[in-house]
């Protein structure tokens, strides 16, 4: 028989030496609008910082991540702007840390640096300590053109020069149903929600802003120095401590501000607009009391009602705040809103059940895998949260 002696070479070398398949880069996916890359792990996501080729394609959230420790780099920067789909997936991204404070040279610092025509949704971002010198925000730097829809930050966001937000340090974009608990602070620019709402493109629809601003001039309960775009039906309850050019809401109007409402008590600010010569309407100071009334927002035309398929922008706790329709509260296991013996009698149902989430009806409230102490004591913290008494 006669022996072909390249392929004999070829089939010797093959299992001297195995072609191992190319690993995937992600956890799934393949970066498209219809099949997303997939981030599971602080790796996966850590790759997406380190890897400017892909700033253009989509991504999915498929579990909460913990950046502790993890050194990461704003996605999107001077050089290659991050104009993808980020879809967070109702999932959060946990103590994220960066420090860019001593180089003056770097701006747009957030999770998001430079973000431009793309979207981000869906997505927290819990605990984050996010520092630099220009345009800094926990989740974007700045926003060019991008829609940040359904998203949330708490932590801090610092910036040694302006325009720092704790949601969004720049925006030139569309902000949606957000809202920052986030400190935002900066020597002038600082804002809750963002450091300045810019251009014709910069608009905010049905945010809020919780966090402390601060810094020297120019700090407000939403945006710090300006707004000369548009926002409508937002409020704001920071408390804002400023040498001068400080307001509830917003540093400088432009723009138009609409059916907006700042808490006189907690932001310690009579005055909503510092100056400026924007065009504001329906736009008031209230108590505290009448913060936590449903009707302050109702006689401004704010949407709390489910019509004909169309779903509410907010509803009303009993004694807080309003929150976007799609916030839930901690322990409200049964999703009514509230929390009670509903809540509880799911949670006793399932004491002591590992595996969670499958088959554990949100009862496994911290989301540990295993339905324990550390729930009771989260769902006692909420207890009667959003029930009127």
């Amino acid at each position: 028989m006669k022996i072909n002696v390249c392929l004999f070479m070829v089939a010797l070398v093959v299992a001297a030496f195995p072609i191992c398949a190319r690993s995937a880069p992600y956890s799934g996916g393949d970066g498209s609008a219809e099949n997303p890359y997939q981030i599971a792990t602080a790796a996966d996501y850590r790759q997406l910082t380190s890897t400017p080729a892909h700033w253009s394609l989509s991504f999915i959230l498929t579990a909460d991540i913990n950046l502790a420790g993890v050194a990461i780099v704003p996605v999107g920067n001077s050089t290659t702007v991050f104009n993808g789909i980020f879809d967070g997936n109702g999932h959060v991204i946990r103590n994220a840390s960066m420090n860019y404070s001593n180089n003056s040279k770097v701006y747009f610092v957030g999770l998001f640096g430079l973000f431009q025509l793309g979207q981000i949704k869906n997505l927290g971002v819990v605990n984050a300590d996010i520092e630099g010198a220009n345009r800094v925000g926990v989740l974007v730097g700045q926003s060019y053109q991008g829609t940040i829809t359904a998203c949330y930050s708490t932590g801090s966001a610092v910036a040694t020069s302006n325009y720092v937000g704790g949601l969004v340090g720049d925006n030139m974009g569309t902000i949606t149903s957000c809202y920052s608990t986030a400190l935002a602070s900066s020597y002038s620019a600082a804002g809750g929600l963002g450091g300045v709402n810019d251009g014709a493109f910069g608009k905010i629809i049905n945010c809020y802003a919780s966090g402390e601003a601060n810094g020297t001039s120019d700090i407000a309960g939403l945006v710090g120095v300006n707004n000369n775009g548009s926002i409508t039906n937002c409020y704001a309850t920071g408390l804002i401590s400023a040498s001068s050019h400080a307001a509830g809401l917003v540093g400088k109007n432009s723009g138009t501000i609409t059916s907006c409402i700042w808490d006189i008590q907690t932001t310690g600010k009579t005055v909503g607009v510092d100056f400026g010569t924007g065009t504001i309407t329906g736009t008031a100071g209230k108590s505290t009391a009448d913060m936590k009334t449903l009707s302050t927002f109702t006689d401004a035309e704010w949407d709390f009602t489910v019509s004909e398929g169309d779903p509410a922008d907010w509803w009303m706790p009993a004694n807080d705040y309003p929150r976007l329709v799609w916030q839930p509260i901690t322990g409200d296991i049964a999703g009514l809103y509230g929390v009670n013996f509903v809540d509880f009698g799911v949670f006793a149902a399932h004491w002591g059940q590992t595996g969670c989430p499958a088959g554990c009806e949100n009862a496994d409230i911290n989301n540990s895998g295993t339905v324990d102490i550390s729930d009771l004591m989260l769902l006692a913290d909420n207890w009667l949260k959003g029930i009127s008494l």
